[in-house]
């Protein structure tokens, strides 16, 4: 018999082979998650609550049992956590209208939009699914609580010791060693020596004052000047003119009372700087040479002691003589012979010596009291001297060094501790690669500054007592320009370099500023009374 089609249609999961978005994410992820999701819809709708999902990670029954025991330990132990709320919510998320893609819209009931809220709560849900709960920063707390609890009877005071803290103060005070790694340095100011003359102002020597927060700078505008450097005012105290007389190096006497200059061929001058008085010095020797050169002043009596060396200076003559004089009379007192043309110098500030090299290389230490050479050592691994600078003994250079810069950029440092030099150096620093003609160390002896004026901004800092170039300084950009004289003040923490262009930039570094403000704050106070 003919029957009427049934038009009543079955639901599409009702239908044979086909599988509805609930039973498939029940495959996938469990009964359990399925109907947490349904209960956590219902709550949404109720009240606003951080939202918790759990999925099957494939672990065990015992396993996930597990885990609700210590969820349930967990509510029973802080059960107002679960009573918290976001700390901020943005009313406007709920106003917020969100475009989903093809799969989100399946989790949205095959909405193309959603709401700011519901947005939030499907990443969630993909977080979830993807990570899992984070139960193991729970399990970490649980087991330091429990830790804590065992060796509370055994506790220790909370500051067991204070000989950190005590480290840390020193290195935030400058108390202590400067760092290799890094060195930190301020830029305060940059002086004008050309004064925007046309003039030729190259500085050619700069120095700080032995003893007082004075910096004296000479050049080729025949202009010595000083400046008062005192870290917060910088500015130009005197100016002298030497009429004739290009200045090619300029130096403090070891205790700071004057200042010996020196232009081409013969000329010496002396400047007294309490008075500005110029004196002309003519030094008395039978054999007058055709020229002076290369100015070496001894040690300042605060670094040698008061030795013998503080009371002296030397220069070059002809060939290769030098000509040791004394400071308080300007007149020879020794003339020393190397084998050929001389071209640096230095004193020594551990012994009464002197360090003297020539054009072939050799270097020479001389007997000042005798004036007798104690030891000619080749330089074997340099083609040209150039510049020779000794390092202070301190307590965090308890080992004299004595650098020597060569014509190829290479600086080597040698140990002199001992009566003899070492045939190799202990460290070659092959960081420049034109003449190294500056080499300064710093009072005290835990920094070296080495430049050369033949390559614009040529100039590293080496810490001693490592041997290593500071990698981060001088940064890129700063206009060194060709640098021809550096000097580091003994307070403070000053530092000034002169280039050719007549500029003296000036610099502090923190550890040292640091380190006399310690000082300074640690001495006593003397308060003078009435009588």
């Amino acid at each position: 018999p003919n029957m009427a089609p049934n038009t009543k249609r079955g639901k599409k999961d009702d239908v044979p082979g086909h599988m509805g978005t609930e039973d498939l994410e029940a495959l996938v992820f469990g009964t359990a998650y399925v109907s947490e999701k349904k209960a956590k819809g219902k709550a949404s709708k109720n009240e606003e609550a951080p939202l918790k999902k759990k999925r099957k990670t494939g672990k065990s029954k015992e396993d996930t049992k597990e885990e609700e025991k210590l969820e349930a330990e967990d509510e029973a132990e802080e059960p107002e956590k679960s009573k918290k709320t976001a700390a901020w919510e943005d009313p406007d998320d709920e106003e917020l209208e969100v475009s989903l893609g093809k799969r989100r819209q399946l989790k949205a009931g095959g909405s193309s939009t959603v709401s700011g809220n519901k947005y939030e709560e499907i990443l969630r849900d993909d977080f979830v699914k993807a990570h899992g709960l984070a139960r193991w920063a729970d399990e970490a707390k649980r087991k330091e609580k429990d830790d804590d609890s065992e060796d509370e009877e055994d506790e220790e005071p909370i500051v067991a010791s204070s000989a950190k803290l005590t480290h840390s103060t020193d290195e935030m005070l400058g108390i202590g060693p400067l760092k290799h790694h890094k060195v930190k340095i301020l830029r305060r100011k940059n002086l004008d020596i050309s004064e925007n003359s046309r003039a030729d102002a190259s500085v050619k020597a700069l120095q700080f004052h032995p003893s007082a927060e004075l910096l004296m700078t000479a050049g080729l505008d025949k202009k010595l000047r000083f400046w008062a450097v005192d870290g917060t005012e910088y500015r130009k105290v005197s100016s002298y003119y030497f009429n004739d007389c290009p200045l090619q190096e300029a130096q403090f006497t070891p205790d700071g009372s004057q200042v010996l200059a020196m232009g081409p061929y013969r000329t010496i001058w002396s400047l007294d700087v309490e008075t500005g008085a110029t004196t002309s010095v003519s030094p008395q020797m039978a054999v007058v040479p055709n020229r002076f050169s290369n100015l070496t002043m001894g040690p300042s009596p605060l670094d040698s002691g008061g030795s013998m060396s503080s009371k002296l200076f030397s220069i070059f003559g002809d060939g290769g003589d030098v000509i040791v004089c004394d400071v308080r009379t300007k007149h020879p007192v020794r003339t020393l012979r190397m084998s050929s043309r001389s071209r640096c110098s230095v004193f020594s500030l551990a012994r009464n010596t002197l360090w003297t090299a020539d054009e072939a290389c050799f270097l020479y230490e001389w007997d000042l009291a005798m004036g007798k050479c104690l030891q000619k050592s080749k330089e074997a691994w340099a083609t040209r001297i150039d510049s020779l600078a000794v390092s202070n003994v301190s307590p965090y250079s308890p080992k004299p060094i004595l650098a020597v810069g060569t014509s190829t950029g290479n600086v080597d440092m040698f140990d002199i501790e001992g009566p003899k030099l070492s045939k190799e150096p202990e460290k070659t620093l092959d960081h420049l690669t034109t003449a190294a003609t500056t080499l300064r160390f710093h009072p005290q002896g835990e920094l070296l500054a080495m430049g050369s004026f033949l390559d614009p901004n040529a100039f590293r800092l080496v810490h001693s007592g490592t041997k290593t170039v500071f990698e981060n300084w001088p940064t890129k950009g700063l206009p060194l320009q060709k640098v021809t004289a550096v000097d580091f003040c003994r307070r403070a923490g000053h530092m000034a370099i002169g280039n050719e262009k007549g500029h003296v930039l000036l610099f502090q570094l923190s550890h040292y500023e640091r380190q006399t403000a310690a000082a300074a704050s640690n001495a006593p106070r003397v308060i003078a009374s009435k009588q």
